[in-house]
């Protein structure tokens, strides 16, 4: 009933705004008379960014321009990090699929930054937004509202919802990119809509967060008077006499979009600062530019602290060709209204030293370097035998240390791979390239001309992987056999050569502009009336990306304020999983004895309640294996005792190059260790099985969060963890 009440004010309100188009007035008064033409702003002089200032929003049509090149997204950061701008709105960003979304994402979490990104379709390349925030306000905890309409594009709206976790309803922001439509009086049912979802939206925050702030900004393709938002009459920055507005002027065909807008008491933050000079936000020079970029503020934010302006030169070089838009930016004295952004702890790169299995590029390892470790770890164990688990982890981590593992340091947060234009025969190729150069190392380390060592070294060769094209490797190997060892070192050097320039950025960058080609002509054929070319299509390689997460702020445990310090975080996040797994059900509050519930005995239930549930769940899979048990004993090798060959077996099985836990030893070393070693681990597990207990030790693990929704890890209620051990 309460929404038909809402959505009844929103109809109400654009039949009114219709209505008057003709004849409006405006309560808007001058705060800052005078002129406002700068260097560098039309509007208020932002070259500097005052202490008040809690969040500076800008927005910005890109015409296409975000997904078309990397170089245009680093200028764009570029430009925010030199004015310090918090929340860029982009509009118009160009034709994204999941690879690049997911790119662009990984690039803003690499600078400690982030990305929300909602676009029309993968196949057009029209409409979409991009909102790039900052480091401050990426620590936020932020929640998205998705626009679902039933007759315009889902792109048209993208709110997020910023949530400091501080106390007060004060402490919370709506901010709402806004792309409008072209010729918008003959798209005012699907205008309507936007607004609906706005208001409606805007309502519900307001109800829970009283004193919160909203902010709506992006590109309305829409004007008000043609006098003061066009540069047809007037110069942008001019000031424009209002005595005959009423009488004179004449509104804009798609004016009612402002107002409605307005209606929604929200306000202009240019108009409010200058409501009587002209503005345009185009740059084109082969038609009249208007003011069509805005950002409106709710009205607690229009202070005689808020200032506006309109940047002046030009936003993207790269490619030679810039946008056709005006950047508008904005000040909002959000710390006025007692928003935390201020107060939020900003990372510092750290660094720590761990250890890392010493293999090469192909993952094997020097048997000079296993030798050293058996020998280490054999004097260390005659010395002091390994009795406890914390002993036998000392032990292997003394022994492993400058033999088979080596020392890095790791940078935290850790950065996400980049690998700019790497398409799936580039990484072939990558491949091929190392080992190759395993065996040129292998080769300048051979002094004699034994045929059997020059095999030998040759052997990581074998594998090298055929590719259209390229390099063709498989003709190298070939022209190798028989001829001297200096003779293949020249014949190798000169294809790894060959390799690093295929490998080079620009090579890859040309293969980028054909696939681009292919992609167009794929589309064209999947497009086609009789469907001719549609196997062709079909067949096609399609990747998935990955977005790279990361906890880099989290919501107390206590459900109170958000902690973005690195202290205070891993505090959080220990206390969270620790309180996480103390709510798992023990045995005993299901069953009496252990006895009932190995014999499945429902009679020892704790709650007879839970019974038909149990036997619901467990009872078939009981009987089948209580009775191969009686059968044929399946479970009764379990207490046999371990010897050698199982724990060698056993190693064998288990997949080599995988990451260590809390004691950084992985599966490499251990089957990097000779049998004499060997038995100590065997050993050890044998006592763990005869005192049926694994110690704590060796029961510790990595625990790494998975978000299991779209808002990330902030919210650790809603990830799910998985173990490293």
């Amino acid at each position: 009933m309460m929404e038909d009440e809402e959505n009844g004010e929103v109809w109400e309100a654009c039949k009114v705004i219709e209505q008057r188009m003709t004849k409006r007035t405006s309560e808007r008064t001058l705060t800052t008379p005078g002129s406002c033409v700068r260097p560098r702003w039309h509007g208020d002089d932002l070259d500097s960014k005052n202490e008040w200032v809690g969040c500076r929003v800008a927005e910005i049509n890109a015409a296409k321009k975000i997904f078309s090149d990397r170089e245009n997204v680093n200028e764009l950061v570029s430009l925010m990090n030199k004015e310090k701008i918090d929340i860029q709105v982009i509009t118009e960003p160009g034709k994204a699929d999941g690879m690049s979304m997911a790119a662009l994402k990984n690039q803003m979490i690499r600078m400690d930054m982030a990305a929300e990104i909602r676009t029309r379709g993968q196949d057009t390349a029209a409409g979409g937004q991009v909102i790039l925030i900052g480091r401050k306000w990426a620590k936020l905890q932020r929640k998205v509202h998705e626009f679902k309409p039933s007759l315009g594009d889902r792109d048209r709206i993208l709110a997020i919802e910023f949530d400091n976790r501080k106390q007060g309803h004060h402490n919370k922001l709506l901010l709402i990119g806004y792309y409008g439509y072209n010729d918008a009086p003959s798209h005012r049912e699907e205008i309507k809509e936007m607004h609906q979802f706005m208001w409606c939206t805007m309502k519900k925050f307001r109800k829970q967060n009283p004193f919160g702030s909203v902010v709506i900004l992006g590109d309305t393709n829409a004007a008000e008077w043609s006098d003061l938002d066009t540069d047809s009459e007037y110069v942008s920055g001019e000031g424009v006499s209002m005595e005959a507005r009423d009488e004179e002027w004449e509104p804009e065909r798609d004016s009612f979009v402002i107002e409605h807008l307005l209606k929604m008491k929200m306000c202009d933050a240019i108009r409010e600062r200058y409501p009587s000079n002209n503005f345009v936000t185009r740059r084109a020079t082969h038609h009249t530019n208007r003011f069509l970029d805005r950002v409106f503020v709710s009205k607690e934010l229009a202070t005689d602290t808020m200032r506006a302006a309109i940047y002046q030169p030009g936003i993207f070089t790269h490619g030679g060709v810039d946008t056709d838009h005006k950047m508008v930016v904005v000040d909002l004295p959000i710390d006025c209204a007692g928003e935390a952004a201020s107060r939020v702890q900003l990372w510092s790169k750290h660094k720590k030293e761990t250890l890392r299995w010493d293999a090469d590029d192909l993952g094997e390892i020097a048997q000079e370097k296993i030798q050293a470790f058996n020998e280490q770890a054999a004097q260390a164990a005659q010395r002091s035998p390994p009795g406890s688990a914390k002993e036998l982890l000392k032990w292997l981590n003394d022994a492993s240390d400058g033999t088979v593992m080596k020392r890095v340091l790791q940078e935290f947060p850790k950065k996400a791979r980049e690998t700019k234009n790497f398409q799936s025969e580039d990484w072939k190729m990558r491949t091929n390239l190392k080992r190759t150069r395993e065996s040129i190392r292998k080769l300048e380390h051979t002094a004699r001309e034994n045929r059997q060592i020059i095999r030998k070294a040759l052997a990581p060769l074998k594998k090298i992987t055929k590719i259209p094209h390229g390099p063709q490797l498989q003709e190298s190997l070939a022209n190798c056999l028989g001829k001297t060892r200096g003779e293949i070192l020249v014949t190798l050097i000169r294809d790894e050569k060959e390799m690093v320039e295929y490998l080079s950025k620009s090579a890859r960058k040309d293969r980028q502009e054909s696939i681009a080609a292919n992609k167009r002509r794929r589309t064209s054929r999947f497009q086609h009336g009789m469907k001719k070319r549609l196997k062709q299509v079909i067949t096609s390689i399609m990747r998935r990306a990955r977005t790279q997460e990361e906890v880099t702020s989290c919501i107390g445990t206590d459900g109170g304020e958000i902690k973005t310090s690195a202290k205070d975080v891993a505090a959080e996040v220990i206390k969270f999983y620790k309180d996480w797994m103390k709510s798992k059900v023990d045995w005993r509050q299901r069953w009496t004895s252990w006895k009932d519930m190995m014999a499945f005995n429902t009679n020892g239930l704790v709650d007879q309640a839970d019974k038909d549930f149990i036997e619901l769940a467990y009872k078939d899979s009981f009987k089948k294996f209580d009775g191969l048990q009686q059968a044929e004993g399946i479970w009764d090798a379990i207490w046999d005792p371990i010897t050698l060959d199982t724990v060698k077996s056993t190693l064998r099985h288990m997949k080599s190059g995988t990451a260590g836990g809390p004691s950084g030893l992985t599966y490499d070393v251990l089957k990097a260790l000779d049998d004499f070693n060997l038995e100590h681990i065997r050993a050890h597990l044998q006592q763990c099985l005869d005192e049926r207990g694994i110690p704590r030790e060796l029961n510790r693990s990595l625990l790494r969060p998975l978000p299991k929704t779209d808002a990330g890890l902030s919210d650790l209620a809603l990830t799910r963890p998985i173990a490293l051990i």
